[in-house]
């Protein structure tokens, strides 16, 4: 039978538990948050460098158009910065990876005390600081986990439809492609330009949006526990 050094320990161990719990899905959140802004500033770039190359071979240079070679040049310089901005994306991803990587850990290390409950209840629907159950902590801390873990698929679709956008741009620049960079003169080149425009912003908005995570329910989840563990 357990005594109350037992319950009084239990109650030690889960309190230290959801501290360590607490710091490293704070500490997540906001390394997901920086990910997040660096990615944008990153698309953002892709999708300068994309408009820019898609005008180039109309764009008129005035007395630059007799120096030779300078599109080429302009082209190559274009393509490397599409690539640059396109790994600094997809470092952000990884970066994201990583954040829902140490929400996992988090969660994680206080499900090992709700099996332990599972085993042995000692603590119950008791408090582990205030008011809240050890169940109802837990329960919180890992919404704020599989939210953050489904919204990662959607960045990883940004991803991937930003390589796509390049590998069009690539494939259309080959000589035997057929195609130009430039999507024509006119009507043509405006419909182009609207298409590449419209597939950028709509990808954009997806990184941006994070339509996956209730950033108001998260923030009210930390600020309860929060509020539950002052004093203690």
């Amino acid at each position: 039978m357990a005594t109350p050094l037992d319950l009084r320990n239990r109650r030690r161990e889960a309190q230290r538990a959801v501290r360590l719990a607490v710091n490293a899905v704070n500490a997540a959140l906001d390394e997901w948050a920086d990910a997040v802004g660096d990615g944008r500033r990153a698309a953002t770039e892709l999708t300068n460098a994309a408009l820019t190359q898609l005008h180039l071979p109309a764009l008129p240079l005035g007395l630059l158009g007799d120096a030779p070679g300078l599109r080429p040049a302009a082209a190559a310089k274009l393509r490397a910065q599409q690539d640059a901005s396109l790994a600094a994306l997809a470092a952000c991803l990884q970066r994201l990876h990583g954040a829902v990587a140490g929400l996992a850990e988090a969660t994680a290390s206080l499900q090992h005390l709700l099996d332990a409950e599972a085993v042995a209840p000692l603590l119950g629907e008791g408090a582990v600081f205030g008011a809240l159950p050890l169940r109802l902590l837990g329960a919180m801390l890992a919404e704020v986990h599989t939210q953050h873990r489904s919204e990662l698929a959607v960045k990883a679709g940004v991803v991937e439809g930003c390589q796509q956008i390049v590998g069009d741009l690539r494939a259309a620049d080959r000589p035997d492609s057929g195609g130009t960079t430039s999507g024509g003169t006119g009507r043509q080149a405006a419909a182009a330009e609207e298409r590449l425009r419209w597939r950028m912003q709509v990808l954009l908005t997806a990184w941006m949006l994070s339509a996956e995570v209730d950033e108001r329910l998260v923030e009210a989840h930390l600020a309860v526990i929060a509020a539950d563990m002052k004093g203690f």
